[in-house]
């Protein structure tokens, strides 16, 4: 929201009010014409207040008098790009954009229009108009091109790939590693570099899949080329090991974090990135420790400019460090805490999937259920609903409740490709192996699919090893022995290979 109310705020100052004279007005009357300036008026301080409906409502009106079109070009772009904006926020994408086309001529700096019509595009699903967009964008402002959040970069990518373009796949991936940066100095686009490689790599071009390659520093990437089949070509090369090495590339990103950190002391995130790298350095105790540290910090006042979109995932973070040190009713507590923050302006999702998930493994699958029941009334994507799906079967067969269970199985089978994982991880619990080695054979022989189930296949070291949790190590030690299954072991061959790994998976949800 901060760039368009910036944006806004700049194109306010522009505009005084309407020039045309108007005469002295008479009593008001049912016949009486509207009055330009107080329909104007109207018009900014309802954008002021945030009230949409009452912005749309005095907009409208004051572009469809006669003489709104005598105004000059900078008082017209004014009201029809934030008039767009007003009907964008009440759903009407369709006005907006029609409204921003108005618009456009008026002003020799687009950007801002172009910078809304991403996400407009996005809302309909069109992306390959949000796709031209985000190209005319970054010529036009890189500032607004590198304030497109990093996720909606990557949806359109996946929904281009989805569509077989991936001539726009590869152009749009490509001007995100050597044109987009993200204001967050921690934001890595590793994962933009490494979908590039695959492209080249399918298409032969290892030479330039290497130059990727080279190019990526974070860990789990760096596992994916390590591991997929589609790079074996760069296995045997002098030095692969140490260039891909995932050990290594966590310390350096525990030092970046520190080096952020010690130059930015009012972010959170780098605190929130090093509990979760000493995490997967097997360091907990250390993880916990500066989790503490900062969150004494925030409840001492200090503020932290991305503390609304961070506080909840340093939370997160927080928990895991403490349930893997045994300290399970604290885990809960700061999970919960976690869970009562908003999630991008919204009522939370993550948080409160993660506190069900953590129940479920206590066997406590009552709390588990009324944690979870507060999904009903929050908006989660399709990959949330199967997690929150997935607490559900585990929960109610952990309360003996087998019919209610074998529904929501039932639902989820329709529904696993938005969240294999989830899906696999209910079968798994409800003790179907034979059912769960055909999802994985499913997953593997999918192109889509194959790269998060090899990933998912990787051995870790366990970070919940407490007696209390003994469930999180039984289910992913049945999670991994289909590996062995001989249906497995062939699905698996073309797709790539499973390593042995010194790290720790801190998240429950790998399978």
């Amino acid at each position: 929201m901060s760039v368009l109310r910036a944006a806004a705020l700049l194109i306010a100052i522009l505009v005084l009010s309407i020039t045309a004279p108007v005469e002295a007005m008479a009593p008001a009357s049912p016949s009486a014409p509207p009055d330009p300036n107080q329909l104007y008026q109207a018009f900014n301080a309802a954008m002021d207040a945030d009230d949409f409906a009452t912005a749309a409502e005095a907009g409208d009106q004051l572009a469809a008098l006669q003489i709104f079109a005598q105004q000059s070009d900078g008082l017209k772009y004014s009201l029809l790009s934030r008039l767009g904006y007003a009907h964008r926020r009440l759903d009407d994408t369709e006005m907006a954009l029609a409204l921003w086309d108005q618009a456009e001529p008026l002003t020799d700096h687009p950007g801002w229009l172009n910078y809304m019509r991403v996400y407009a595009y996005r809302s309909l699903g069109d992306w390959d108009q949000a796709f031209a967009r985000l190209l005319i964008l970054q010529t036009q402002d890189e500032e607004l091109f590198d304030a497109i959040q990093l996720p909606v970069m990557f949806e359109v990518v996946n929904e281009l790939e989805s569509a077989g373009n991936i001539e726009h796949q590869e152009e749009l991936l490509e001007l995100m590693v050597s044109a987009y940066n993200p204001e967050s100095p921690m934001t890595t686009l590793d994962y933009a570099r490494l979908r590039l490689a695959r492209i080249h790599a399918r298409a032969g071009d290892m030479a330039t899949a290497l130059q990727q390659v080279q190019q990526i520093k974070r860990g789990p990437a760096l596992e994916s080329i390590r591991t997929e089949r589609l790079f074996e070509p760069l296995w045997s090369l002098e030095g692969f090991s140490q260039m891909t090495d995932p050990s290594a590339a966590l310390h350096t990103e525990l030092e970046e974090a520190l080096a952020v950190e010690a130059a930015h002391a009012d972010l959170l995130e780098p605190l929130t990135s090093q509990v979760r790298v000493l995490l997967a350095l097997g360091r907990s105790a250390e993880a916990e420790a500066v989790a503490r540290s900062a969150d004494a910090r925030l409840r001492a006042g200090e503020a932290f400019l991305d503390t609304d979109e961070q506080v909840s995932w340093l939370l997160n973070e927080w928990a895991y460090a403490l349930y893997a040190l045994g300290r399970i009713e604290e885990g809960n507590e700061t999970m919960r805490r976690a869970a009562n923050f908003t999630e991008s302006g919204t009522a939370n999702v993550s948080q409160t999937i993660n506190l069900a998930e953590m129940l479920v493994y206590q066997q406590r699958p009552a709390d588990a259920l009324e944690v979870i029941e507060l999904m009903n009334d929050r908006s989660a994507s399709p990959y949330g609903d199967m997690w929150a799906w997935e607490v559900q079967a585990t929960a109610r067969r952990q309360l003996g409740e087998l019919e209610a269970s074998e529904t929501i199985l039932a639902n989820m089978a329709e529904h696993w490709r938005d969240n294999p994982s989830a899906y696999q991880k209910a079968l798994i619990s409800a003790g179907r192996i034979d059912e769960a080695a055909a999802l994985l054979v499913r997953r593997l022989e999918d192109p889509e699919h194959a790269p998060g189930a090899l990933a998912a296949l990787q051995q870790y070291q366990p970070v919940f090893t407490t007696p209390a949790l003994g469930l999180a190590l039984e289910w992913a030690e049945q999670f991994h022995a289909l590996a062995q299954r001989p249906e497995v072991a062939a699905a698996l061959q073309p797709v790539g290979r499973i390593e042995q790994s010194g790290l720790v998976n801190a998240y429950w949800g790998k399978f």
